[in-house]
């Protein structure tokens, strides 16, 4: 009884996980110099992703955070096209 929720907490975090491993590549990527633009779609597919998350009330705050490092990295992106 007790293995469930362990299983559920471990695949939402294993999203969240594999959301910040893709970030981290964009963030590597941008120091590169790879296309910007190309990293721009990247980044707008990753926000997507985030907001499609299905999580309780209790990982909302997670959600949010995750959101704002995303956000962070497109403003970064941002100045650099500029």
């Amino acid at each position: 009884v007790n293995l469930i929720p362990s299983l559920t907490d471990y695949r939402k975090k294993l999203k969240f996980a594999n959301i910040y491993r893709d970030l981290k590549m964009i963030e590597q990527a941008m120091s590169d110099h790879l296309d910007q633009e190309k990293l721009a779609k990247q980044l707008i597919d990753l926000d997507q992703r985030a907001r499609e998350l299905k999580v309780s009330d209790f990982h909302t705050k997670d959600i949010y955070e995750l959101r704002m490092h995303i956000e962070a990295v497109k403003q970064r992106l941002a100045v650099r096209l500029v």
